[in-house]
């Protein structure tokens, strides 16, 4: 891959992930008292307040690319981090990214 395909490759990647954190936001507003985790292709991620309190809850590192909080862990570990967050007394909303209608999943 050339520098510039590169480049566009991270462009295209980062506005991806911005306009999941503008869906999450959106969310939050509507239901703050839930914990959204949004699956993108093999991998799950939270964001903000919800990637804070899954990162102290699990031990995940918790990442802040261009400031804003994340966390994200295997799709494949979802089984393990769920129940967690449930017996946190937390209600939970999976986002697929790969779904044709983008609705979360409660």
């Amino acid at each position: 891959m050339t520098a510039t395909e590169n480049r566009i490759s991270d462009i295209v990647a980062t506005a991806a992930r911005q306009n999941r954190e503008l869906r999450f936001l959106d969310l939050k507003r509507q239901n703050p008292d839930r914990v959204y985790i949004f699956r993108v292709g093999d991998f799950c991620e939270c964001y903000a307040q919800d990637a804070k309190f899954v990162s102290e809850l699990t031990g995940l590192a918790l990442f802040y690319p261009e400031g804003f909080a994340l966390v994200g862990f295997p799709y494949q570990a979802i089984v393990d981090y769920l129940p967690q967050i449930i017996n946190a007394g937390k209600n939970v909303c999976i986002y697929d990214t790969s779904s044709p209608l983008n609705k979360p999943q409660q």
